[in-house]
């Protein structure tokens, strides 16, 4: 309840907070410590706010200087996509540290969403960390997901996971899915379209 009431209270400041935080050696070595700045830095990847950003940045450079287990962490939860300007701040901040780290956690969950022996939980949530690439990257994956065979949870995943993209080949690869899709992921389709 403690974390629950830090983070609402931190509508703004949750830079700083992060920076603070992430520059106390005890508090990051604790899971609770972790568990605190990763909810900070996925607060701050979704607000975006300038000065939020800013102090994120200046403990991202520390911690990539230190080489601190706390870093990946931080990166995967700001949720940066690809090529926006948040993953260029990101990526220049930790001195190219945390473009290796996504492509790293990128590459693993695509092959965990790939592998049919993956438990469902964590192939759907693979499928998920997807959005983080683009869809250039994940098209092949993504339409291979939509097939017949492939779990309803999995191919619902994969579904909102495509429609995250900002690209025209999204409806293409939808349309070209729709005639074998459930009618519930056709509703859902629809909707994406």
């Amino acid at each position: 309840y403690v974390r629950l009431a830090v983070l609402s209270s931190l509508g703004e400041g949750a830079g700083e907070a992060l920076r603070l935080l992430a520059a106390d050696a005890a508090f990051l070595e604790s899971k609770e410590g972790r568990d605190m700045l990763a909810s900070l830095a996925a607060q701050i990847g979704r607000q975006q706010r300038p000065a939020d950003i800013a102090e994120t940045m200046t403990a991202l450079a520390a911690l990539a200087k230190a080489d601190s287990p706390a870093l990946p962490t931080i990166v995967q939860r700001l949720a940066a996509k690809t090529g926006t300007p948040l993953a260029e701040q990101v990526a220049k901040a930790t001195g190219g540290k945390a473009e290796t780290l996504m492509k790293s956690l990128l590459a693993t969950a695509a092959k965990r969403a790939a592998d049919e022996a993956t438990p469902l939980k964590a192939r759907i949530a693979a499928v998920e960390q997807l959005r983080l690439s683009t869809f250039a990257d994940q098209q092949t994956l993504l339409e291979s997901l939509l097939a017949p065979a492939v779990a309803p949870d999995s191919q619902m995943t994969a579904l909102a996971t495509a429609a995250s993209f900002d690209a025209p080949q999204v409806a293409n690869l939808l349309l070209g899915k729709f005639a074998i899709l459930s009618p519930r992921l056709k509703g859902q389709a629809t909707d994406e379209i």
